[in-house]
């Protein structure tokens, strides 16, 4: 079940972003095309362990940079 979650949210945030980030630069809603979405969702569903692990280091080590 862990690993269902993280490979949704990952889809999701990876969704979001291209979504986003296409409003952003362009101004406005913009056709992309569906399967290059769905490809890079299904890449971050599959990596997502090993992406949310390095995430999760480099969040810690820069937490523990601004502490000393």
């Amino acid at each position: 079940l862990k690993l269902l979650v993280r490979g949704f949210s990952a889809a999701i945030v990876i969704y979001l972003a291209v979504k986003g980030g296409l409003l952003v630069v362009s101004g406005s809603e913009s056709g992309i095309n569906a399967y290059f979405i769905f490809f890079f969702c299904f890449v971050a569903a599959v990596f997502s362990e090993l992406i949310w692990n390095w995430v999760k280091e480099k969040l810690v080590s820069s937490l523990n940079q601004n502490k000393s």
